[in-house]
């Protein structure tokens, strides 16, 4: 074996592994909660922003996380990001279900801004469209949210939805290095969240 392959099949390997940490710490189980956080902060005050951020956590996250753990165990889903594109008819509904519960408990029971109920209701309608979509080609979740709160985020705070949108690509580009998404599944993903972020902005 020669030096420029050794070297090629070592920088291939390190690329692999840089794309696995940025998918990893990208999940959108950890960039949903940081980045709705940092939006919502932005956008209105820190009582309502704390409700909002803590809402999504109890009623959102956490139940569907320990879900797809659950299915995991039991066999039904073969990782937590549920890759396969049949598991995942089983998993949107959930999602989307749990996110109506948020809410609607954010803005009866806990009455927040209508840029709160705007946003979490657009966020809503990108679900449903990617649920829509899975019938036909596996939408990246990854690329979706990541675009859709990057969106959001820069409507707040411009200089941090740059830099968020510099993170949102190599996401996206990271899921494709691992084989995780054919190129139109990515496009898909990232379409459905510019687009959506994009309505959020100008409604």
């Amino acid at each position: 074996m020669t030096y420029s392959s050794v070297l090629a099949a070592s920088q291939s390997r390190m690329v692999l592994r840089l794309a696995k940490l940025i998918s990893t710490l990208a999940h959108p189980f950890i960039t949903g909660p940081l980045l709705l956080a940092c939006v919502a902060f932005r956008a209105v005050d820190g009582r309502t922003a704390g409700w909002m951020t803590g809402g999504m956590l109890g009623l959102v996250m956490v139940p569907i996380t320990l879900w797809n753990y659950q299915q995991i165990r039991a066999g039904a889903y073969s990782s937590l990001d549920v890759s396969d594109q049949e598991q995942r008819h089983s998993f949107y509904p959930r999602l989307i279900g749990l996110l109506l519960l948020a809410i609607t408990t954010l803005t009866v029971v806990l009455p927040v801004s209508t840029a709160v109920r705007d946003g979490l209701s657009v966020l809503c309608l990108m679900l449903v469209a990617c649920f829509g979509l899975t019938f036909l080609l596996k939408v990246s979740l990854h690329a979706a949210i990541t675009f859709f709160l990057t969106s959001a985020l820069y409507s707040v705070q411009p200089e941090w939805g740059l830099a968020a949108l510099v993170a949102s690509t190599l996401v996206a580009a990271s899921r494709l290095v691992l084989g995780q998404h054919t190129l139109s599944e990515l496009l898909a993903g990232t379409a459905l969240g510019l687009g959506t972020g994009v309505l959020l902005v100008l409604s």
